[in-house]
């Protein structure tokens, strides 16, 4: 059978019934999911999830993607290979979790991944950014999501100042997509023109 594209919401929901229920048929997965993703782009960042949930590569593919669908800030770009999935044999295994910003103004760069290293630390793996006050609040032994270990702000990098989450090597594209926006919105704030990227670290 092949989707319809009437609506993204119940492709999107199709394929993730599919996917749960045969797992065989991933190719027809993908064609639902592909038909969400043509009637809403954004919905990129959902399949991306689902096909990390069960350790398949096209998560990779579908993370750049739904980077692509991120809006543009005035002088901010962001590379859609940052945050990669790395996969292995098809398989989604691990992701990057560090972004290097190359900006001019370098000093201006390392003081928003400052202010921008506490909101990470309250970023969960469903996407949410909670307030001081909500993360506070929850013991970590009864907490019913997951939030970066911790945050780190390199400065000294010669390819530019760096940030990095120290998320086990979990893969969570929602998570990703939170990352991204708060690092350019403190960017923005900060007024620092800037491209936003993972390249590989030196061997």
């Amino acid at each position: 059978m092949t989707p319809g594209f009437g609506s993204a919401e119940i492709a999107f929901q199709d394929g993730c019934r599919l996917l749960r229920h045969d797992a065989e048929s991933r190719e027809t997965v993908e064609q639902y999911f592909e038909a969400a993703a043509h009637a809403d782009p954004e919905i990129a960042w959902l399949v991306a999830r689902e096909w990390a949930a069960v350790a398949d590569g096209r998560a990779a593919a579908w993370l750049r993607l739904a980077i692509s669908t991120l809006p543009t800030r005035a002088g901010i770009t962001v590379e859609p290979g940052t945050l990669p999935i790395v996969t292995e044999h098809g398989f989604a295994v691990h992701q990057v979790w560090r972004i290097t910003v190359a900006a001019d103004d370098r000093n201006g760069a390392v003081a928003a991944l400052e202010s921008a290293r506490p909101r990470l630390l309250r970023t969960t793996d469903s996407g949410q950014e909670l307030t001081a006050t909500a993360f506070e609040a929850t013991p970590a032994q009864s907490a019913h999501f997951y939030s970066p270990n911790n945050v780190t702000v390199h400065d000294k990098r010669a390819s530019g100042p760096a940030i990095q989450l120290n998320c086990k090597d979990a893969i969570l594209p929602v998570m990703a997509r939170t990352v991204i926006c708060i690092i350019t919105d403190e960017l923005a704030r900060a007024g620092v023109t800037a491209s936003l990227s993972t390249p590989p670290e030196p061997a």
